[in-house]
């Protein structure tokens, strides 16, 4: 099948704060491997700007290891995840290295790291890996196991080529390093829990408490005064409850609503709209549901310029 779409870019910043881990570190936005299964195949493209089918792009971060060496002598001690949107040794990593050489950034810096990936491409930077603290490897098969090559050629359409280069199980493969190794079976066991007191406690602008295949849960807050900005969202429709101030909607730059506490609104796919905290003096504090999913799991901005800055760099 032809390669995908590359794309050389620099990010900012590469070490992100995670709902599931402490931090996540993408080398790559996008995923040559391309399994169907995968979350992010469905909010990446709107993110990163894509129209490629999802594992028909990916934007190499070619300025990440020095980026990462900035980044970690300024951050609090936490588990680093590689990686959350990809798989961190997919196909390119053999061209560019950027795992590796982000790996190599980590070696002496005390964070532990957890690699996620289905390829025995990591086997190559066993030596690395192994002078990082409390390293642990994820064998992430999710729903679809490789010894199960049918269904495997099926969700994984690089799935040929990453079998020939597998000399051994992965899990054989690791237990024989010394390394930490596990298997990581994805799946959405929902979300419970009092989302009225979780929003009323949020004081970051934005923050992901659940990813879903249809929706996602999203709480936020809002400075007096302060607005998300003018946006589309063409494919996603969008539920918001107000638990905290009072909130102005405009609609497609003219049609204008309030909404109260306790008052809720739907902002129907390919509307453009702005929500206004109406206050000088009160956080406007509210969740809403984006159906589908419209931020990576566990997006955490703390602020709009930080959020702002994100989206142009993911």
């Amino acid at each position: 099948m032809p390669g995908p779409v590359v794309r050389e870019i620099e990010a900012k910043p590469i070490l992100n704060p995670s709902k599931i881990h402490d931090y996540c570190v993408n080398p790559y936005t996008g995923c040559e491997v391309g399994c169907i299964y995968c979350y992010a195949a469905l909010f990446m493209r709107r993110y990163s700007g894509h129209s490629e089918p999802w594992g028909e792009f990916v934007d190499v971060k070619v300025n990440a290891p020095a980026l990462l060496a900035k980044q970690i002598v300024k951050a609090k001690r936490g588990t680093i995840c590689f990686a959350s949107v990809c798989d961190p040794y997919q196909p390119l990593e053999e061209r560019y290295g950027l795992t590796r050489r982000c790996l190599e950034v980590l070696v002496g810096c005390d964070f532990p790291v957890e690699i996620q990936t289905k390829s025995a491409r990591v086997r190559r930077d066993l030596d690395v890996i192994r002078q990082i603290p409390d390293e642990d490897i994820d064998d992430a098969h999710e729903v679809a196991d490789y010894e199960r090559d049918a269904l495997s050629k099926f969700m994984t359409p690089w799935f040929l080529m990453m079998a020939s280069l597998r000399a051994s199980p992965l899990s054989l493969m690791y237990n024989n390093s010394g390394i930490s190794f596990g298997k990581a079976e994805g799946h959405m066991s929902g979300y419970f829990g009092p989302i009225e007191e979780q929003t009323l406690k949020n004081k970051y602008f934005r923050q992901v408490l659940f990813t879903g295949k249809h929706c996602q849960l999203v709480v936020m807050c809002l400075q007096p005064g302060e607005e998300i900005g003018n946006e589309v969202h063409p494919d996603v429709d969008q539920f918001f409850r107000v638990e905290q101030g009072e909130a102005k909607f405009v609609l497609n730059g003219s049609e204008e609503h309030v909404v109260k506490k306790n008052e809720a609104a739907i902002v129907p796919a390919g509307t453009h709209h702005n929500v206004i905290n109406t206050s000088k003096t009160t956080r406007l504090k509210l969740y809403t549901v984006y159906s589908p999913p419209n931020h990576p799991d566990g997006t955490v901005h703390k602020t709009k310029a930080e959020a702002e800055a994100a989206e142009k760099h993911v």
